[in-house]
């Protein structure tokens, strides 16, 4: 049976997604070793914000798998109107989603790290990191739910060569604001979070300008066509993605309790803790 799998076709697909997942984590180790300088309270400041984000990037992983599947199921089809309509249903659910804690991270942030620490650095670090990096939220989204569907469609190489731009545009502009350049003045923390919110929104437009391009079945454009088909397949959107939700979050608020409980000893424990242990 095994030399009936065709290799070959595996490792086209697999191979671009494991080498992304690569280089999002040198991304994050980057974040972290960049900021040391600015102390611990800085390095734990990124931990438990990037923690946060963890747990809302995997419901929008889940809302991304719920679009790949079915889009899959569709594309296997050949009915476009169909796998189009999955990927506007799945940006509007996390949209729709976001909001609101969007408006929480604004609103209330030092209220929300006030019940992980005392530590008044760290509580401003951390407010200050979880405003400035609202927008990095929805263009994470908006990014999971095309590769969603990309992948779904074999196509796994764009999204590798795209994401590779951004993250080395990440690195370059978390080096420049944090440390600052030129005219650019020294950002600290704050030039993490900026330098992240312009590489993802680069991330987005190259992607829809590249769609566009090759006026690609799921280019807004496209998507605009057949948007009123959405109310059609609501009701399997649906049931495909809440169990996906609730498991990805489960696992999501497991590693983000590890966190919170290590914070009851402390800054410098938490600041070892980031270093101990990979996100």
């Amino acid at each position: 049976m095994l030399k009936n799998i065709e290799w070959n076709k595996i490792f086209k697909i697999a191979l671009p997604v494991a080498l992304q997942s690569v280089l999002v984590s040198v991304l994050a180790m980057s974040d972290v070793f960049m900021v040391t300088g600015l102390g611990s309270s800085a390095v734990v400041a990124i931990g438990l914000a990037t923690k946060m984000h963890f747990v809302l990037i995997l419901i929008m992983a889940s809302i991304g798998t719920a679009v790949s599947i079915l889009v899959a199921q569709y594309f296997a089809s050949k009915e476009s109107s169909s796998s189009q309509s999955f990927v506007v249903l799945g940006l509007l659910a996390g949209i729709i989603l976001l909001i609101p804690i969007a408006m929480i991270f604004f609103i209330l942030p030092e209220t929300m790290v006030m019940l992980l620490s005392e530590d008044n650095h760290l509580i401003d670090f951390t407010a200050l990191y979880l405003r400035l990096s609202i927008p990095l939220l929805f263009l994470t989204h908006i990014i999971i739910v095309y590769e969603g569907a990309l992948r779904s469609q074999a196509n796994t190489v764009l999204p590798l060569v795209i994401a590779t731009i951004a993250i080395v545009i990440n690195i370059l502009f978390n080096y420049l604001l944090i440390n600052g350049f030129w005219q650019i003045p020294a950002l600290g923390l704050a030039g993490v979070a900026i330098a992240s919110d312009i590489a993802r929104l680069l991330q987005v437009v190259i992607l829809l300008a590249y769609l566009k391009h090759k006026k690609h079945m799921f280019s807004v454009s496209a998507l605009m066509v057949n948007i009123s088909l959405i109310f059609l397949h609501a009701k399997q959107f649906w049931q495909t993605t809440w169990p996906l939700c609730i498991n990805f979050s489960i696992w999501g608020l497991g590693t983000f309790a590890y966190h919170a409980i290590a914070s009851i000893s402390g800054t410098n424990a938490l600041a070892n803790c980031k270093f101990s242990f990979a996100d």
